[in-house]
């Protein structure tokens, strides 16, 4: 029997209903079977989780695993809700998971910390001093249900390259005065040996909780949540796991990874990769479905991506069709 794994996401409300779409132009029946697995970050990171821990089944939103899921909106003003809710959670007994990535808004986990604490906001020209009591404050009230952060972009909070440093879109961004990059570092000095004993990480990784990989996910909640003694780890190694792709594809015969945009900066943050390296190590070809792509033929040979299929009006059958006639005609 001839097996594909499809893996990712398109546009609209249901992740899983648009990738049977495609399974059903390539013709998931006889001799020929498809492997349906929602990948994606935000609401399409919610729907992947519940689908893993349902086992596939059609309760899928309905389906509890151990933590609470929160998605952070990319565009929101400030984190103080989330902290909030985290801090809910922990009232009823729960720990939360966190999916969040490179936030348009970037106050360094302050107010994620307010929003835990539910007290007055912390005076911004005095973080550098209040914060470190903050933290300790906020790692307290949640005492054992600290949250988990799934993040999809490894940028740190700051130092080269991070999300103090830079907008979603790549450009210079701006902060106010009295919240610099030398006030953060200092804000967050003394939990970095508490940090570091949160992850598994070489010995050359900077343990400070404001420059490690994904500190900078919701504008730092992620540095928050690793000072405070929690978790944090990348949306694609997460759900790899979750769903047990190693399971899918050791008698798979292609893999099929839908992704809209393969491109960056949007690129960057998709989980598709970690679909792609469970792929490799199977030697599956690789295919990839989008509405645009700006991937040279060199960058699609170092992603592991054999071919490109461009959708056409948002045509999913027509494009798994297109699949079976040209990457499963022989099989």
């Amino acid at each position: 029997m001839t097996k594909v794994v499809i893996a990712g996401h398109w546009k609209g409300d249901s992740a899983y209903v648009e990738l049977s779409d495609i399974a059903e132009g390539i013709g998931d029946r006889g001799s020929l079977r498809s492997d349906i697995i929602p990948l994606g970050t935000g609401e399409y990171f919610l729907e992947s989780l519940h689908h893993a821990w349902s086992r596939g089944t059609d309760t899928a939103s309905q389906a509890e695993g151990p933590y609470d899921l929160l998605s952070c909106d990319r565009m929101a003003t400030d984190s103080y809700e989330y902290g909030r809710i985290v801090a809910e959670n922990a009232a009823s007994h729960r720990s939360t998971l966190i999916e969040a990535g490179h936030s348009l808004q970037c106050d360094a986990g302050v107010s994620f910390i307010e929003g835990i604490l539910g007290e007055a906001p912390l005076d911004r020209e005095k973080i550098r001093k209040d914060m470190p009591h903050a933290l300790k404050r906020a790692s307290v009230r949640l005492g054992p249900f600290l949250p988990t952060v799934a993040t999809s972009t490894m940028r740190p909070l700051i130092g080269a390259n991070s999300v103090f440093s830079v907008l979603p879109d790549l450009s210079i961004r701006a902060h106010e005065a009295a919240l610099s990059s030398s006030v953060v570092m200092h804000a967050y000095d003394n939990a970095s040996s508490l940090a570091g004993r949160q992850l598994m990480l070489s010995a050359d990784t900077d343990l400070h909780p404001a420059k490690m990989p994904g500190s900078g996910s919701g504008g730092g909640i992620g540095a928050a949540v690793l000072a405070m003694g929690g978790h944090i780890a990348a949306v694609g190694d997460l759900l790899r796991e979750e769903h047990h792709l190693s399971e899918h594809m050791k008698d798979a015969d292609l893999l099929v990874v839908v992704e809209p945009q393969l491109q960056n900066p949007r690129l960057e943050e998709a989980p598709v990769d970690s679909a792609i390296e469970v792929a490799q190590k199977y030697a599956l070809p690789v295919v990839a479905l989008c509405q645009e792509s700006s991937l040279s033929r060199h960058e699609r040979a170092q992603r592991g991506i054999h071919g490109i299929i461009h959708v056409t009006d948002n045509n999913l059958r027509d494009a798994g069709h297109k699949v079976r006639q040209t990457w499963l005609r022989n099989m």
